[in-house]
C-alpha cells in the first residue's frame, strides 16, 4: 500500500473518535468558504467501529461506517420507555449478572466497558495516511459481535411487550406488529440500530444516512452535514483512560451542534 493511501479499520475494530469539522475545506472545495478557527474540536470518544456504509475506494479520503458507542457505566435507565440499566453488553474484564460477555482481541485497555443498546450511529470516517494497524488495535470475533446483535434483538423485544402493556393500560390502540427478529446476521456486523432510540428520546439526535442511490462519493461531500465527519486513532489508551471515557449521550448533542 502506497503510504499516502488513507487506510480504514476493519469492522469490530475499537477505535477513538473525535468530531472534526476543520477537514472539511480541505476535502471538498464547497466547503473551503467556511470559517472553522472559531469551532472547538470536540471530546474523544470510544467506539466499536460496526459495518462501512459503503466500500472505500482505493484513493478514499473518508468512509461512512456504523459505530457502537461504549460506556463506562450501566447504561441510563428510560423507564417509560422500557428501557432499563443492564440493557448493555459488558467487555472483558467487566461483566454483569445475566448478560454476555464480549472479549477483544488484544484485551481493551479499560477495566469498566459497556456496549450500550441503542447508542449506534453512522459517522463519516477520515482515512488515515498511516496503515491502519490490523494487529495491534483491539477487535471483536465475528463470534462476539453476532453475540451483541443477538442480545439486543432480545432487548428490543423487551422493550415492544412493555411498550404494549403501556398502551394497553392507557386504552390507546394496540399495534398488533411485533419488531423484526433481527436475527444475527452471518457477517457478524453490527447494525446501526437507527430504530432502537427510545420512545421517550429525541430522534433527532440519531442522524440519518443519507441512501446509498444516486450519491456521487466524488464530488459530494455534503452527506458531513448529516452525518459527522470524525477523525480516528487506532490506540485507545494514548487518548482515554478508564476513569475519562465521555458519556455516549455527549456525542449525540456535539453530533446535532456540528450540523451545517
Amino acid at each position: 500500500m502506497n503510504p499516502r493511501t488513507p487506510s480504514f479499520p476493519m469492522p469490530g475494530t475499537y477505535a477513538i473518535i473525535q468530531i472534526n469539522l476543520h477537514e472539511l475545506p480541505k476535502l471538498h472545495n464547497a466547503f473551503a468558504s467556511l470559517n472553522l478557527e472559531d469551532v472547538p474540536r470536540g471530546k474523544k470518544y470510544l467506539v466499536c467501529m460496526g459495518d462501512p456504509i459503503e466500500l472505500p475506494l482505493v484513493d478514499s479520503q473518508w468512509c461512512r461506517y456504523s459505530v457502537s458507542f461504549i460506556g463506562n457505566t450501566l447504561r441510563p435507565e428510560e423507564p417509560e420507555a422500557g428501557i432499563e440499566s443492564n440493557m448493555v453488553v459488558p467487555i472483558f474484564p467487566c461483566a454483569v449478572d445475566g448478560r454476555p460477555q464480549v472479549t477483544p482481541s488484544p484485551p481493551l485497555p479499560f477495566r469498566d466497558c459497556y456496549h450500550w443498546y441503542g447508542f449506534e450511529m453512522g459517522v463519516c470516517a477520515l482515512g488515515r495516511r498511516d496503515r491502519y494497524p490490523l494487529n495491534t488495535a483491539p477487535q471483536l470475533s465475528v463470534a462476539d459481535k453476532m453475540k451483541i446483535d443477538k442480545t439486543f434483538a432480545s432487548d428490543r423485544r423487551c422493550i415492544f411487550s412493555h411498550q404494549q402493556n403501556i398502551q394497553a393500560t392507557s386504552a390507546q390502540p394496540i399495534s398488533s406488529t411485533p419488531p423484526p427478529s433481527e436475527e444475527p446476521r452471518s457477517d457478524g456486523g453490527i447494525e446501526a440500530d437507527h430504530e432502537s432510540a427510545s420512545a421517550g428520546s429525541d430522534r433527532s439526535s440519531y442522524l440519518d444516512l443519507p441512501g446509498l442511490l444516486g450519491f456521487d462519493r466524488n464530488t459530494d461531500l455534503r452527506l458531513a452535514s448529516q452525518v459527522p465527519l470524525v477523525k480516528l486513532w487506532p490506540d485507545p489508551e494514548n487518548h482515554l483512560s478508564a476513569e475519562t471515557i465521555p458519556d455516549p449521550r455527549g456525542f449525540q448533542k456535539e453530533a446535532q451542534n456540528a450540523q451545517l
